[in-house]
């Protein structure tokens, strides 16, 4: 490998690393900086899903140390979901290195507009902790299928891993956003942990481009879990919004600029998430809430917005396309693997 082509990559992957870095021991979803930049930097996605858990790995165990010392991380549920994350990461790794790298992109294009209609429905997620409700039995058995759904998904992808844990923990194990954001590091870095292991063995880390990024990964996991245990969720819920808010945005232009969707139904429907996710950050950015306009009367159904139908739309409609409209071959358009920096590994 050449220095000149090393420099290059480092210069792409390591800021957008720290930033990610930031950003996931904050809130979670630091996947979705990170995870592009290694594209980005033209690395093929096995590769990149590879290298990306090792720039990952230790910011995120950082980031829970730095909870578990402040008596944020809620035993015995983190080690129950930690253990379930070690378990599922390490089945979603060994998927990683079968599928075809066309899947991946048919999964990435198909998950984001589903956690948007989630967001949607549950706005007030995580303001209060309600976990005492449940025994502490439940309690772990439900943090161990939460480790090991969402394991699997970060072995097996990884973007936004944190932010589906996040979501978990407070709507499924009730706690508030701050003991969810506890939980969410001790489970995220056993994922990573056992991915990362996982594709070592199988030599698809590019420890090049790898050691370097985990050094970036380091310094923002330190910066971000100290931005999280000072502000609490008044720092925790604007930066989840308005990180996911930016993953849609991006990955909707970069659907349509490169013309991986070529249906019109599939074009429209990005178009329809981008300006949702934009007319709900305006109003965040402006008010400091979602200004709703819209509520249905003869059901229980939550309050909503002209941006909520957007999405919802959206989504119904990108669910049609690849399930009704799509066929097998329409997909190869998803299917662009790079190899120029395979021998870097």
């Amino acid at each position: 490998m050449e220095w000149n082509d090393l420099l290059r990559i480092l210069l792409i992957v390591c800021p957008l690393v720290f930033l990610g870095g930031i950003v996931d021991a904050v809130a979670g979803g630091g996947g979705l900086i990170t995870l592009p930049a290694y594209l980005l930097a033209g690395l093929d996605p096995h590769a990149a899903s590879a290298t990306n858990k090792c720039g990952n790995v230790w910011g995120t165990l950082l980031s829970a140390f730095r909870f578990w010392r402040r008596g944020e991380i809620r035993m015995p549920s983190a080690a129950w979901g930690a253990a379930g994350a070690l378990a599922g990461a390490w089945a979603g790794a060994k998927l990683n290195l079968i599928l075809p790298d066309q899947f991946l992109y048919y999964i990435m294009l198909a998950i984001v507009p589903v956690m948007a209609v989630f967001l949607l429905l549950k706005r007030d997620f995580g303001t209060e902790d309600r976990s005492g409700q449940f025994s502490p039995l439940r309690l772990s058995l439900l943090s161990l299928a939460i480790g090991l759904a969402v394991g699997c998904y970060d072995g097996f992808f990884g973007p936004g891993a944190g932010t589906f844990l996040m979501l978990a923990y407070t709507s499924l194990c009730k706690f508030d956003l701050l003991t969810a954001s506890g939980n969410t590091k001790a489970a995220n870095a056993a994922s990573n942990a056992a991915s990362l292991v996982t594709f070592a063995l199988a030599g698809e880390v590019v420890w090049a481009v790898g050691i370097p990024a985990a050094l970036c990964g380091l310094a923002g996991g330190y910066v971000g879990s100290g931005l999280a245990l000072r502000g609490g969720a008044k720092v925790i819920r604007p930066m989840f919004f308005v990180v996911l808010t930016i993953a849609f945005v991006v990955f909707g232009m970069w659907v349509l600029l490169t013309g991986r969707l070529r249906h019109p139904l599939g074009k429209w429907s990005w178009v329809l998430v981008i300006a949702g996710a934009i007319g709900n950050l305006i109003d965040r950015c402006l008010y400091g809430y979602v200004v709703d306009m819209f509520e249905v009367q003869f059901m229980h159904f939550a309050i909503f917005n002209v941006a909520d139908i957007y999405v919802v739309v959206a989504t119904i409609g990108l669910f049609i396309l690849f399930l009704f409209v799509y066929k097998e071959k329409d997909l190869e358009f998803l299917n662009f693997k790079q190899n120029r920096y395979r021998e870097m590994k």
